[in-house]
């Protein structure tokens, strides 16, 4: 006896995925996507430079790292759930063993093997090559080693934004499954730079983007070529 496939089962880890976003937006972010931190200004002797630091940072809770890791876990699941109800729509169920066993979304970042040869085309590839050509096609589409834009398709900013997040799922899903739980900290997110009217100054600014924050920790400096 043959079943429909079904997209429940990839859609209900990609809700459950979002269930755990919002646990830790509200439980250790006061239900917002960022915060907006208090900074002391430290202005040098000769009032050329501005360094704008934090004030006390509370450390985030360390159970905000294995909700990350289920979240991110639950979105790996969906890809893989998502390729093996392809297949059943394809070759209908029940599936062979070995079609059941190697039924994955593949995720490869590099065009070369760890041996330095070239990847094997798609058709060739375990997980997938019992599906059609043209899901092959559109998985292979996916997949971080053709870059970050494609000309040929459309639209671009699309094809970044996808392919951009299926590394980085598969990227934190194995370092939480098989290394160790991840490092959540503070990183500066929007720094606001100075007003215009500074320019005449000649004011440079030197942000501390992807740096961790602690109390204290410098995350903007101005410095100007004439004092303000």
């Amino acid at each position: 006896m043959s079943s429909a496939a079904s997209l429940d089962s990839p859609v209900a880890k990609i809700e459950r995925a979002i269930e755990h976003y919002r646990a830790l937006k509200e439980r250790f972010l006061d239900g917002l996507d960022r915060r907006l931190l208090p900074v002391e200004t430290r202005i040098s002797p000769d009032g050329l430079v501005y360094q704008f630091c934090c004030e006390e940072i509370v450390p985030l809770d360390h159970r905000f790292a294995t909700v990350l890791g289920d979240g991110f876990y639950n979105l790996r699941c969906a890809l893989d759930h998502l390729v093996y109800q392809l297949h059943v729509l394809e070759l209908g169920s029940p599936l062979t063993e070995a079609i059941e066993r190697d039924s994955a979304f593949p995720v490869i970042d590099n065009r070369l093997t760890k041996n330095g040869k070239p990847i094997d085309p798609p058709p060739q590839w375990k997980a997938i090559k019992n599906l059609s050509p043209t899901l092959q096609s559109g998985i292979d589409e996916l997949q971080r080693y053709h870059g970050w834009n494609d000309h040929n398709m459309s639209p671009r900013p699309l094809v970044r934004q996808m392919r951009q997040t299926l590394h980085e799922v598969n990227w934190f899903n194995l370092r939480d499954k098989h290394r160790e739980i991840h490092f959540a900290e503070y990183m500066p997110f929007v720094v606001f730079g100075p007003p215009s009217f500074l320019d005449t100054y000649g004011v440079k600014t030197e942000p501390a983007f992807g740096k961790p924050l602690a109390t204290g920790s410098v995350v903007d400096t101005w410095t100007f070529d004439t004092r303000p």
